[in-house]
């Protein structure tokens, strides 16, 4: 009886295992499946590909929801924007309004006054008051329209070019 040389191969409960005759015994050695192997590896990129499309559709619905509230912003800003325009625009009304009446007034008051008195000595008097007026006038309303500049040149850009000939206006008044 001759002896089988060759390796016979055998399967046993997930493993495959190769016999060989050598002197007698029987020498299994187990071998690990290349196909769960891969399987396992697939499921594995399989699953970071997943998370990756997941993370993508996140940051996407992130970035929509961000333009979103952008765009509620700026329609916001626009309304907001609107009322300062219009509220500035009727407080410069109001301003120019009251220094273009000024001057006659004060020059009415000082025509009243001069009918009423000495014309030659108070004369010299109510130039200097009126000098002082004129002078304590423009020390008032100076600041006012600096501050109401600042205010303007603190708006986004379409604001203070609106603005620049009224404040201009302001103060030639001032000066005059």
């Amino acid at each position: 009886m001759a002896t089988d040389a060759t390796p016979k191969s055998t399967k046993s409960a997930g493993t495959t295992a190769t016999a060989s005759k050598t002197a007698g015994k029987t020498a299994t050695t187990p071998r690990l499946r290349s196909a769960g192997t891969d399987q396992s590896a697939f499921d594995v990129r399989r699953s970071v590909t997943d998370a990756g499309y997941i993370a993508v559709g996140i940051g996407v619905l992130g970035l929509q929801q961000v333009q979103a509230q952008r765009s509620k912003v700026q329609v916001q800003r626009s309304k907001v924007q609107a009322r300062i325009e219009a509220a500035l625009q009727e407080h410069v009304e109001t301003l120019v309004e009251q220094l273009q009446g000024l001057p006659s007034k004060v020059s009415e008051r000082i025509g009243e006054q001069l009918k009423a008195i000495d014309l030659t000595h108070r004369l010299d008097d109510a130039r200097v008051r009126a000098s002082e007026f004129g002078e304590q006038t423009r020390t008032r309303v100076a600041p006012i329209v600096d501050g109401l500049q600042t205010r303007v040149d603190a708006l986004p850009d379409p604001l203070p070019k609106a603005a620049a000939p009224v404040v201009k206006a302001a103060r030639q008044l001032i000066s005059a």
